[in-house]
């Protein structure tokens, strides 16, 4: 880090403050000269089309009303050694923990997630992206792909058989939906935007996201999918609260009725894909991105997210 600040950021007389240090994804927080700055160093190697698109989306909102947290540098991606660094600009916000939030956020709060998202996406859309800058980079395998290499380990090892029955039994209730659905409106999106990935004021109301390693061109109904999917540990967040949510959104960014229909399948989708990805983490020679080494942990982890899905399935949006 410190030959990263000095040969490629050229700052001498600085402090460092570390404050994330996770899957050897090192978030510290920079001062010099009275200046604050955050910098991100990321173990991925980020796609050319999805670095243009983070540019684009990160340079532009310099001159809007959409508080973003800014690239420092005219060029936001360096490649050092084997990590990229996203250099950002601290903005006067604080990053809450998933427990916080839980205990403290209240109805409006909550809502100010959602209204912060439609901004984001109001701004996103306005963006002009070229045809050959739209090919998808796919954040994570579809549930078809994780459902079929979950059959295959399953049949292998047993031991975890009445876990992939109930699996099996809910994909065939779901409504899948696919990764992009070319006839749905689509612009840039980030693709991660659980409350976890957000800037809060000091009223605790949504006012930045966060961590771009994910952000594609693809359907925005994706991103109002996986916040919701992350508020979901919340008891008072349910269908009534998603709706309000919904038409806070809809006054700043308009859903199309025929895409406000589909939130929900999208919603069952999304954690239909977690469930996926925990019961992957139960054997060893799988790599997911929620691994647990504590089977049981893992274990309780599916009961919850089989709870949330029943819990949204009953849900009328």
């Amino acid at each position: 880090m410190k030959n990263f600040i000095e040969k490629y950021l050229k700052i001498n007389n600085y402090e460092i403050n570390y404050f994330t240090n996770w899957r050897n994804n090192i978030t510290c927080l920079v001062i010099f000269w009275e200046k604050k700055i955050i910098i991100q160093k990321e173990n991925i190697n980020f796609p050319e089309n999805q670095k243009f698109l983070i540019n684009e989306l990160i340079k532009k909102s310099v001159n809007t009303d959409l508080k973003l947290a800014q690239n420092y540098l005219d060029s936001r991606f360096v490649e050092f050694e084997w990590a990229y660094f996203q250099v950002m600009k601290n903005i006067e916000s604080t990053k809450i923990s998933d427990e916080d939030f839980i205990n403290k956020a209240s109805e409006q709060n909550i809502i100010s997630t959602f209204e912060y998202l439609a901004k984001f996406h109001k701004y996103s859309d306005s963006l002009i992206i070229p045809e050959d800058k739209k090919d998808i980079w796919k954040s994570f395998k579809s549930v078809e792909e994780l459902f079929l290499q979950a059959k295959k380990l399953n049949n292998n090892n047993v031991d975890y058989n009445y876990i992939f029955n109930n699996i099996n039994n809910v994909k065939n209730s779901l409504d899948i939906i696919e990764l992009w659905n070319k006839e749905f409106s689509s612009w840039i999106i980030h693709w991660d935007p659980a409350f976890k990935n957000m800037l809060f004021d000091e009223n605790i109301n949504a006012i930045s996201l966060i961590d771009y390693e994910k952000v594609e061109y693809n359907n925005f109904l994706w991103d109002i999918a996986d916040l919701a999917r992350s508020l979901l540990k919340l008891e008072k967040f349910d269908d009534k609260l998603f709706k309000i949510c919904i038409d806070k959104y809809s006054e700043i960014k308009k859903i199309p009725e025929i895409e406000k229909k589909e939130i929900k399948n999208y919603l069952e989708t999304l954690i239909f894909h977690v469930i996926l990805q925990y019961f992957l983490a139960l054997f060893p020679e799988s790599w997911v991105e929620n691994k647990i080494w504590d089977n049981s942990d893992t274990i309780k982890k599916l009961e919850r997210w089989f709870s949330e899905l029943q819990k949204v399935k009953n849900w009328v949006i």
